[in-house]
């Protein structure tokens, strides 16, 4: 049967952006200023247009609550409750875009919203079912980053091994041996020094590496 006259069904786009400063894994929050949950914050969002995919949607809404618009958005998961949003019935198609700090500096235009980035293990309260959504991404960031290209997206270059391994140990939500680490990542021979050193934690000048183009279908575990 094909007849679908009288069918309709709004759907909106949430961006999980996920930031990696220092090897800290954060994602973007809104303030919302207004009832119903004034003082709570919320995941970039926006309905999604008939002529648009979702991905440009997804790109809209960076584009609009944080004066970004060079993130590329992967689609994560739909989220169809009836009652997501008490007030009126709405899809929610959930994506992921992954940024590094050098980008937020430099490529980031003028906002009007009031937005922060918030550690991925400890998340304010969050409106309607963002927190559900945001979890769901956050745990959905093991497949994503556990290719090599995608963590590139987010270590453009200039970092250090303890930096790269604190990221792996916040996503993973586990703690790696040092050395095994260290071990690991040389032998699969997709980092190259930069030839430059950073003071480390410990005061200690530590290697700055940067991935090599030699990444295709190579992972972490």
């Amino acid at each position: 049967m094909d007849n679908y006259e009288g069918a309709s069904m709004k759907a909106e786009v949430l961006d999980n952006i996920f930031l990696f400063d220092k090897g800290n894994v954060k994602i973007l929050l809104l303030k919302k200023e207004t009832e119903p949950y004034k003082g709570y914050w919320f995941l970039p969002r926006c309905m999604i247009l008939e002529e648009e995919t979702i991905e440009e949607a997804a790109k809209q809404a960076a584009y609009e609550f944080t004066g970004l618009n060079t993130i590329d958005f992967i689609v994560d998961t739909l989220f169809s409750e009836p009652t997501r949003i008490p007030e009126e019935r709405i899809l929610g198609i959930s994506t992921i875009g992954l940024t590094d700090s050098v980008t937020i500096s430099l490529k980031q235009e003028g906002t009007n919203y009031e937005y922060s980035w918030f550690s991925i293990e400890s998340l304010p309260k969050m409106i309607y079912d963002h927190s559900k959504i945001a979890n769901r991404a956050i745990e959905d960031l093991k497949q994503i980053l556990n290719t090599f290209t995608n963590m590139k997206k987010i270590f453009p270059s200039d970092f250090t091994l303890p930096e790269l391994q604190k990221a792996y140990e916040e996503i993973w939500n586990e703690k790696f041996d040092r050395r095994n680490f260290r071990k690991k990542i040389i032998a699969l021979d997709i980092l190259e020094e930069t030839g430059d050193n950073n003071i480390g934690e410990s005061g200690r000048p530590a290697k700055l590496y940067r991935f090599n183009e030699n990444l295709e279908h190579k992972k972490m575990f």
